[in-house]
């Protein structure tokens, strides 16, 4: 139920002009499923279907629907928000996060759902490259995911 890569980066590219020429902020988003390949792996890819179609309907929960939500492909999911700022993205990364944990704890699925997310600001004074803009939000991503790495290896202390 989201827009594929051509769609996502035709209406970004929109969004992100209107924006401009009413001199208004946003974000660009690019998330990356945690462990997509592993549940395919381990639980077939019907399961992996299931996680992706659970991750796109929690991302169509929390964004407006004047955001633009798009699949890129495989695991990855990304979203043009006019207006949204970093406080406001760290509150809704905060949400995901709870609904991912809900969704585990009420699917009666084997495999455990999680999104790690970036974000890159877009304005007069910034980028306003779409393309750029998902390289510099995967680049947050990936900081974010190498933080879940080192908390994931590192033994609690008890």
């Amino acid at each position: 139920g989201l827009l594929n890569r051509r769609g996502f980066m035709s209406h970004g590219k929109e969004a992100i002009a209107n924006c401009i020429k009413y001199e208004k902020k946003g974000l660009v988003l690019f998330g990356d499923m945690d462990g997509l390949k592993s549940i395919n792996d381990t639980y077939g890819h019907a399961a992996g279907d299931t996680a992706i179609k659970a991750e796109a309907a929690i991302l169509k929960s929390l964004f407006r629907s004047s955001d633009i939500i798009g699949r890129l492909g495989g695991d990855e999911f990304a979203v043009v928000a006019p207006e949204l700022n970093l406080q406001k993205f760290l509150e809704m990364k905060h949400i995901l996060q709870e609904k991912c944990r809900e969704y585990n704890e009420t699917s009666g699925e084997s495999f455990v759902l999680s999104l790690s997310i970036g974000c890159a600001e877009f304005g007069l004074e910034t980028e306003c490259n779409i393309e750029k803009l998902l390289v510099m939000a995967d680049d947050e991503l990936y900081k974010e995911k190498q933080l879940k790495h080192k908390s994931a290896a590192k033994p609690s202390q008890e």
